[in-house]
């Protein structure tokens, strides 16, 4: 491994999300081809993208929800199965049932279940 690659394996270390050549394929159709990236604790990233691009499927990925065909997503060094109970996860309104008889704070709740955090009203 070259100088490059060692700090590349440094930085993505420290990262609080990092994929590494992440394929997703769904039947013979690849969605997601290679994607590699690092982000870093305390920053706020976007990702922007035309309809059908894999932007959800990448979330889905990161979730633990979409199991990739190959390459790697790390969620705090841990696998996305790994880290569910680190991180949030509302899929796209399609998927919702809006009749469900719980409030935002109550769903927000439910994820800190065990952890001895307590959600407050701001």
């Amino acid at each position: 491994m070259d100088v490059s690659g060692k700090i590349i394996a440094a930085v993505d270390a420290l990262a609080a999300c990092c994929a590494t050549n992440a394929c997703v394929e769904f039947g013979s159709e690849l969605i997601l081809d290679d994607v590699s990236f690092s982000v870093m604790p305390g920053t706020m990233t976007g990702v922007v993208g035309p309809n059908g691009g894999g932007k959800s499927t990448l979330f889905n990925a990161i979730a633990g929800v979409q199991d990739l065909a190959h390459g790697s997503i790390l969620i705090n060094n841990k696998s996305p199965k790994d880290a569910r109970g680190d991180i949030g996860y509302v899929p796209q309104r399609e998927l919702v049932n809006w009749r469900f008889p719980l409030s935002a704070r109550d769903v927000v709740s439910l994820s800190k279940a065990g952890k001895n955090v307590y959600v407050r009203a701001i």
